[in-house]
């Protein structure tokens, strides 16, 4: 932020939110100053928010979580905010541009993002844990092969042992594929057997 002069930064991007306050659920805007910062969300996540956040202080807000900070980031002293760029959609672009219409806007691009490249001693401990409870699930699924299975309820038991073992959720949709679905590198569980 000092080497863009930038005097706040609306971080928008909900995995870049995540990483930096903790916060698990689907709305949700951190608004960054060079001395503190505000996480914003609507009613829905009062509670989680405060058992998840850490960090920053959380203001529950009516509505678009990003143009109640776009708002307060439009009432700090100084003229320059930044915008995550390369994840905004356009029409939260414009939201956000309109709460902020007497700022400069700054873009800004991978800023968190290098920052999650990076991982820490703990961040290792944990993806070590997530692949060994992910390979577990696969090794006890496995014997549960036989023909007729669908490809969904293998997603399903891998998925159930996951969940069983610890995992919050899968990281994306569970992959299985059969037959001629099985050079689908993303391919979709279906009710094929």
């Amino acid at each position: 932020m000092a080497n863009e002069r930038l005097d706040a930064f609306l971080v928008t991007a909900l995995p870049n939110v995540q990483y930096l306050t903790g916060f698990s659920g689907s709305a949700g805007v951190l608004l960054v100053t060079s001395s503190a910062s505000c996480f914003f969300t609507d009613p829905r996540y009062d509670i989680q928010a405060h058992e998840e956040v850490a960090g920053s202080r959380v203001s529950i807000v009516k509505g678009f979580a990003g143009v109640a900070a776009a708002k307060r980031a439009a009432r700090i002293a100084g003229k320059r905010i930044g915008l995550e760029a390369d994840t905004l959609p356009f029409a939260g672009y414009r939201r956000l541009q309109d709460a902020l219409a007497k700022k400069t806007v700054v873009p800004t691009h991978g800023w968190i993002e290098a920052l999650r490249v990076e991982k820490d001693e703990g961040e290792i401990a944990l993806i070590r844990q997530a692949v060994e409870l992910g390979s577990r699930a696969f090794e006890e699924t496995l014997p549960l092969l036989r023909p007729g299975i669908t490809e969904l309820e293998v997603a399903a038991e891998i998925e159930y042992r996951m969940r069983r073992y610890g995992g919050e959720r899968p990281a994306f949709e569970t992959i299985v594929a059969s037959g001629p679905r099985a050079a689908l590198p993303h391919a979709r569980a279906t009710s094929r057997k």
